[in-house]
């Protein structure tokens, strides 16, 4: 029915709207609620374009966003009116905890709790002959992997460790890199 007082067109619940070429052999798009009110579906054949500088989904009050996309910018996506991700021209920015599975970064990984440029860097290295971890701040790097099949590494590029705590060694050895110096303890 056509309210013309309201410029509506209405349907009653479990009625359908269909667009469709001249001769109604085909129909385009269907605007479809069902008998109860409650669900309302947008059917069409082929692609559904929405073109607009920008889009946005809001609830059906129109109180909280769901989902913005703008042309030559971001897309946004929302948790109970909360911005949670956003593409940026250099990948996307994500506000919160991100749960995964699993991942892949191909590239360096930046660590930054305090807003400042001194991140801390993850990054895979290769060294000897294999691929590890590197750990890099402004200060320098501590690399620590396996290499290779017979050596766990722990490499870095500054002059001494420091550990705060006691080194246990199982095995009773502790030896130089490059076999100068060995420390064992002698049993009786």
């Amino acid at each position: 029915i056509f309210d013309k007082s309201e410029k509506q067109l209405r349907l009653g619940k479990g009625y359908s709207l269909l667009i469709h070429d001249s001769d109604g052999a085909s129909s385009f798009m269907q605007l479809k609620s069902d008998i109860s009110g409650t669900n309302h579906r947008i059917i069409a054949d082929g692609n559904l374009q929405l073109q607009a500088d920008q889009i946005n989904l809001r609830n059906r009050f129109a109180t909280e966003i769901m989902l913005k996309a703008t042309q030559n910018g971001s897309v946004e996506l929302y948790h109970d009116n909360s911005k949670k991700l956003e593409t940026t021209a250099y990948g996307a920015t994500v506000t919160g905890t991100v749960n995964a599975d699993s991942a892949t970064v191909t590239g360096i990984i930046n660590l930054d709790s305090s807003g400042n440029t001194s991140r801390t860097k993850l990054s895979q290295v290769n060294t000897f002959g294999g691929n590890i971890l590197r750990i890099q701040n402004n200060n320098g790097t501590v690399d620590i992997g396996t290499a290779n099949s017979s050596f766990s590494h722990f490499i870095t590029d500054r002059n001494k460790f420091y550990f705060n705590k006691p080194i246990h060694v199982d095995g009773n050895i502790v030896n130089a890199h490059d076999g100068d110096l060995e420390l064992q303890r002698v049993t009786a």
